[in-house]
């Protein structure tokens, strides 16, 4: 199951992206939503996949998924962060209980 979860989780987010690259318009993009502001994307993203809505003025519950994400786009760049943080949210265990 894992590994099936692996492998869907990295075709769904790359053909996500692919199609978000594509997509000028924000308010309709699939992962990021919001460009610029990575926090703001991360809570939207939580909600989306998680069903968990983080505060604005609340870093906590996104905390992990900031960290994944700097850590990748100081190594890999912006498109393999966003990947990352994707794979990671597809693949933890509130996306499969939501």
């Amino acid at each position: 199951f894992a590994k099936f979860m692996d492998d869907m989780s990295a075709q769904v987010c790359k053909k996500a992206l692919d199609r978000d690259a594509r997509n000028p318009v924000e308010a309709t993009r699939l992962v990021v939503r919001h460009a610029n502001d990575v926090k703001a994307n991360l809570r939207w993203l939580r909600l989306k996949l998680h069903g968990v809505w983080i505060a604005p003025d609340e870093d906590a519950g996104i905390a992990n998924y900031q960290a994944l994400h700097q850590q990748i786009l100081a190594e890999a760049g912006l498109g393999q962060a966003w990947l990352g943080v994707c794979m990671a949210m597809l693949t933890a265990p509130e996306f499969m209980t939501y």
